[in-house]
């Protein structure tokens, strides 16, 4: 919680959230309005946008592989759309599509340099801390994953509640 608390203070990060939410937002509110037929697909976006925040754990860093990742997926969605043939059977179907997804993709992209910006920001305060010798709860870009294990190994041992894994199921650090 406490990774949480000090990346949503980052401008950069939280105009990334802004930017990916009304993303999210607009591509629900068009394919509802187009009812096209083709938004599965739109929906498919927005779930990997989620899943993917999960699984960075809404950490900058991860959060910009992740909007990355979707506007990719965005581009392709689009060229799978000009391509169709009921697409093409539309005067000007093709270009609006390529016009469509490449406007969220670039939308996507936005918000993948905001955390991308937030990133960095927290690699550079963390780098300035560990320089001045001090202590930081910030962890570096290796020790991240490591962090988090002690934090269950120790939350664990305590027969913490909030623990859902017990001490004997918890991989060791690597050194």
């Amino acid at each position: 919680m406490a990774e949480l608390d000090r990346t949503s203070g980052s401008r950069a990060y939280r105009a990334g959230i802004a930017v990916a939410l009304v993303t999210s937002l607009l591509t629900v509110w068009t394919t509802i309005v187009r009812d096209d037929g083709a938004g599965i697909g739109f929906f498919l976006l927005i779930m990997a946008a989620v899943v993917g925040a999960f699984a960075a754990w809404f950490r900058p860093d991860g959060m910009a592989r992740t909007m990355l990742g979707v506007a990719i997926m965005q581009i392709l969605l689009g060229v799978a759309i000009a391509t169709a043939p009921s697409t093409a059977s539309v005067a000007d179907g093709p270009l609006r599509a390529l016009l469509f997804n490449g406007v969220f993709a670039a939308l996507w992209l936005i918000s993948a340099a905001c955390f991308r910006a937030a990133a960095k920001a927290d690699s550079e305060t963390a780098a300035a801390l560990s320089r001045a010798g001090r202590s930081s709860s910030m962890p570096s870009a290796g020790s991240g994953r490591r962090l988090d294990v002690d934090l269950y190994r120790r939350r664990a041992a305590d027969g913490c509640a909030h623990s859902p894994l017990a001490a004997h199921q918890l991989p060791q650090p690597r050194l």
